[in-house]
C-alpha cells in the first residue's frame, strides 16, 4: 500500500483498502512509478499572413525563426513588435488552443502557422491554418505518420494525445463537489495537456 493511501487512511480515519475503494470510486488512481522525463525542445515558428490597419496599406507578413539549442529571448526596443504574438503562437501550436491573450486584430491577420521541435528523439511538425482569427484545419505530423485535425476542438484534442503520450504524463482527475451539496456530491473531471503546461 503507497504512502498516500496510507495518509489518506489515517486522516479519514478508514482502513488503507478502504481508502483505496473510495480513491479509485472516484477516478483517482495512482501512478506506480514517476514518469521518467522526455525533452521538449522547440526548433522553428513560422507564420505568414497580412497586417492591416485602418488608412494604411496591408503589409505582408512573413516570419520564419529557427530556435537554437538553449534559452531563447524574445526583445525588441520597442513596444508592438510582436514579442508576446510569437509566445502566444508557440502556445497555441503545442496545446490546439487559440490563446485568448493573442490579441484579436493579430488572430484577424494571420493565415497559417507551422511549428516543429522534437520530443525525446522524435521530431515533430504542427501546421494549421487559420479562418476568422479561429484554427480551421491543419496537421500533425510525427515521423512518417501524419495525423489531419478541421476544428479547432480537433487540433486541442490532436495535440493533447500525442503530448501527453511522448511526455509519458496522464490526465489527473479532480473532485469537484456541487455547491451546497454533500461531500459525496460532486464530479469528476480530468485535468490534461492544456492544464500541465499552462496555468491559463
Amino acid at each position: 500500500m503507497s504512502s498516500f493511501i496510507d495518509a489518506v487512511a489515517e486522516r479519514t480515519q478508514l482502513k488503507p483498502e478502504l481508502a483505496r475503494q473510495i480513491l479509485e470510486a472516484r477516478g483517482i488512481v495512482l501512478q506506480p512509478q514517476a514518469a521518467a522525463p522526455a525533452a521538449l525542445q522547440l526548433e522553428r515558428l513560422a507564420f505568414n499572413g497580412t497586417k492591416r490597419l485602418a488608412g494604411q496599406d496591408p503589409e505582408p507578413i512573413a516570419v520564419h525563426h529557427e530556435f537554437e539549442a538553449g534559452l531563447t529571448a524574445v526583445t525588441s526596443t520597442k513596444n508592438l513588435m510582436g514579442k508576446s504574438s510569437v509566445l502566444w503562437l508557440i502556445r497555441w501550436g503545442l496545446t490546439g488552443r487559440r490563446p485568448s491573450d493573442l490579441a484579436d486584430d493579430v488572430r484577424r491577420w494571420l493565415d497559417e502557422v507551422s511549428l516543429e521541435g522534437t520530443v525525446g528523439t522524435e521530431h515533430f511538425s504542427v501546421h494549421w491554418q487559420i479562418k476568422d482569427g479561429a484554427s480551421a484545419e491543419g496537421s500533425l505530423t510525427v515521423g512518417d505518420t501524419t495525423a489531419t485535425f478541421d476544428t479547432p476542438e480537433g487540433f486541442e484534442e490532436t495535440m493533447a494525445a500525442f503530448m501527453l503520450d511522448r511526455l509519458r504524463l496522464s490526465a489527473t482527475p479532480w473532485w469537484k463537489r456541487q455547491r451546497e451539496g454533500h461531500d459525496d456530491e460532486g464530479t469528476v473531471s480530468l485535468h490534461g495537456w492544456r492544464v500541465c503546461c499552462t496555468s491559463g
